[in-house]
């Protein structure tokens, strides 16, 4: 897909445009549905250029003010349609962390590095200034348009309570002897390098080997240790 600034590099806002409209009646709903659709058609054949108020209503079937009644601006359409897709992958996502017991600790890192970086990947699609003035509203996906310092801290927390439940499953596979530590250093590392990433080289995020790379900088953390069994079967 093309990319395309949406402001000039560097603007950032205070607090995400919004939808002003939340749908509470199945009619309501319906017509979201459709605007939003339109919204990922048009992003499929033209990119994030072709994403307009006006093209994404025509393409709907709605008029202009209808839109305006959902959507403030372009913008807020374009958060929406972001957050859609990441809530998909999320979905997606779901089946490979459930019974973490049953999976070795490189295959749910394998996971969860590829979860990590594709929702960057998704919020690139939309250019280097969407992603730089509202990727920490899709904070490990979930997207929040009141998220602040506390709310930011408190969603990392419970991201480290997850890893610390995967490495207490995992005792024989993680020699590093202080779990709350390395569930901490993995929480930050994964957001912070790839943030790092997108704010230096952007391009990087598209590498093959990028979620590789943060796979093994994740076994490292642990000090990963896999039984001789399934080292042989690997």
């Amino acid at each position: 897909m093309h990319t395309q600034k949406l402001r000039p590099a560097g603007a950032r806002l205070g607090r995400p445009p919004n939808q002003k409209k939340l749908p509470r009646q199945s009619r309501s709903k319906f017509t979201l549905d459709v605007i939003l659709e339109a919204a990922e058609q048009l992003l499929r054949d033209g990119g994030v250029a072709a994403v307009t108020t006006r093209r994404v209503a025509l393409r709907a079937g709605v008029g202009l003010s209808t839109l305006y009644d959902y959507f403030p601006n372009r913008d807020a359409i374009i958060i929406q349609l972001a957050n859609r897709l990441m809530q998909r992958r999320q979905e997606e996502m779901a089946p490979e962390l459930v019974a973490s017991q049953e999976k070795s600790m490189p295959e749910l890192f394998k996971a969860i590095a590829e979860y990590a970086v594709a929702n960057d990947r998704i919020l690139l699609q939309f250019g280097d200034g969407f992603h730089s003035r509202y990727a920490r509203f899709f904070h490990c996906g979930a997207y929040d348009p009141q998220v602040n310092g506390a709310a930011s801290k408190e969603r990392l927390t419970g991201f480290e309570s997850v890893l610390h439940s995967m490495l207490a499953d995992h005792p024989a596979q993680v020699g590093e002897a202080d779990v709350e530590l390395a569930a901490f250093l993995l929480s930050r590392v994964i957001r912070n390098t790839i943030n790092t990433v997108v704010e230096e080289r952007p391009e990087l995020v598209q590498s093959p080997s990028f979620t590789a790379v943060i796979e093994r900088m994740m076994l490292a953390i642990v000090d990963c240790t896999l039984p001789e069994a399934a080292t042989d079967r690997s």
